[in-house]
């Protein structure tokens, strides 16, 4: 299985400021009809929208950073 990276935050884009090392943050990633919406600590940091067909899998990849999480769910959204 191939890792492609589709989409980053780098220097100059818009991004939550606060998120500091070694504090606990929240992760909301919601998906509707090809569209993402990430947000961190409730705040929304970036939109996305994938043009391809979803394959059924999500990846994330973190540079220079260790990350646990815990407690995740998943949730159908409704409209």
């Amino acid at each position: 299985m191939k890792n492609e990276i589709i989409d980053t935050i780098d220097e100059g884009c818009a991004n939550v400021r606060g998120v500091d090392a070694n504090t606990t943050h929240t992760f909301k990633l919601l998906y509707r009809r090809n569209v993402y919406e990430l947000y961190v600590n409730d705040l929304h940091v970036q939109t996305f929208v994938h043009l391809g067909k979803p394959n059924g899998t999500l990846g994330f990849i973190l540079q220079n950073s260790d990350v646990t999480a815990w407690d995740i769910k998943l949730y159908e959204m409704s409209l």
